[in-house]
C-alpha cells in the first residue's frame, strides 16, 4: 500500500486529508491576514526551478540493499503485475511493484530514502514502503510527481503515470509553474500541488 498525503485549502484554517488524494485546489494552511503572494524564480527553467524545490535536506535510510537501483533522483513507475491465482478464493493475485524507469516516462521521482514512512519528508506526493524478506528491515521511497514543463500526468491516488494532454485519461494535469517560498495561498489559477515542508507549489492546469 502507497501513503499520500494532502492539504485542503480553507481561508484561515486548514483542514489535513491523510491517504486521500484532493484533485482541484491542493494547498497549505494560512492565516486570514497573511500575503497571499509567493516568490517566482527568475532565470530559471521550469524544470531547473521543480529538480531544485523538490531536494530533502535530509539523511537517506533504510535497507540499503533492498531497491537498491532506486537512489534519490531516479525516475520510477508503480505497475501492476500478475502473480498467480488464489484457487481458494477463485481470484487473481496481483502485486503493485516499483521499478526503475527513463525518465521521459515516468511520472514519479524518488526524493528520499527513509526507514520508516513517518521518516520520509511529510510532503512527498507518495509514500511507498518496500518489505524486506524474512524479518529484514525494508526501506520507504519517498516520490514526488515528475513534473516536466509541457508534459502531462494523471495522478491517481497510488500513482502517477505520463499521459497524452488530450484529456482521454483521468485527472490529467499539466504543470505551468512552480511558486517558491510563500507556498500557503500560492498564486495559482487553477489547480495547486503543495508542499509546506519544502515551500514550493506546482500550478497546474486540470485538462479534460
Amino acid at each position: 500500500m502507497t501513503e499520500v498525503g494532502r492539504q485542503v485549502l480553507r481561508r484561515g484554517f486548514c483542514i489535513v486529508a491523510a491517504t486521500v488524494l484532493a484533485v482541484g485546489v491542493v494547498a497549505g494552511c494560512v492565516g486570514p491576514d497573511e500575503d497571499p503572494r509567493p516568490s517566482v524564480p527568475s532565470g530559471e527553467s521550469f524544470d531547473d526551478q521543480i529538480a531544485n524545490a523538490r531536494q530533502v535536506d535530509r539523511a537517506n535510510a533504510g535497507n540499503d540493499a533492498i531497491k537498491a537501483d532506486l537512489v534519490v533522483g531516479s525516475c520510477v513507475g508503480i505497475d501492476r503485475m500478475f502473480r498467480g491465482i488464489d484457487y481458494e478464493k477463485g481470484e487473481s493475485v496481483v502485486e503493485e511493484v516499483v521499478s526503475l524507469q527513463p525518465c521521459d516516462r515516468s511520472g514519479m521521482v524518488v526524493v528520499q530514502r527513509a526507514a520508516t514512512i513517518d521518516d520520509c519528508v511529510s510532503d512527498a506526493d507518495i509514500k511507498y514502503p518496500v518489505t524486506g524478506s524474512e524479518g529484514e528491515p525494508g526501506v520507504v521511497l519517498c516520490l514526488d510527481y515528475n513534473w516536466v514543463e509541457g508534459r502531462c500526468l494523471s495522478v491517481l491516488h497510488t500513482k502517477a503515470i505520463v499521459v497524452d494532454c488530450d484529456g482521454s485519461s483521468v485527472a490529467v494535469f499539466r504543470p505551468e509553474q512552480v511558486l517558491v517560498g510563500d507556498y500557503e495561498f500560492g498564486d495559482c489559477p487553477e489547480s495547486r500541488f503543495v508542499h509546506p515542508d519544502r515551500a514550493y507549489t506546482v500550478c497546474a492546469t486540470e485538462v479534460e
